[in-house]
This record gives C-alpha cells, structure tokens and sequence, in this order.
C-alpha cells in the first residue's frame, strides 16, 4: 500500500492549480499521479463554488 502525500506538497499543488495550471501540468510539475486526491479536491471545489 501506497503513503498518502504531505500536506506541504497537497497544498503547494492545490495552489499550483488555482493560479490557472491545469491539473496535469500540475502532475507532471510535481510528480503526482493525475488522480493524486489534491488535484481532485481542487476540481471539486471548482465545481462546488462556480
């Protein structure tokens, strides 16, 4: 089984994606999987507040 990520690099991606990057720049910047749990959190949060 796999370690979770730190909550320094989730919130360093979450940021990285709210500044415009898209989720898969933001992968590929950070070496995250694109179905990384931030990078979801982020689009659903999108989705809630749009």
């Amino acid at each position: 089984m796999g370690y979770g990520y730190s909550l320094d690099l989730r919130e360093r991606v979450a940021a990285f994606v709210e500044a415009g990057h898209s989720r898969r720049a933001a992968a590929l910047h950070f070496g995250v999987s694109e179905s990384c749990s931030c990078l979801e959190k982020v689009a659903l949060a999108h989705v809630v507040w749009s």
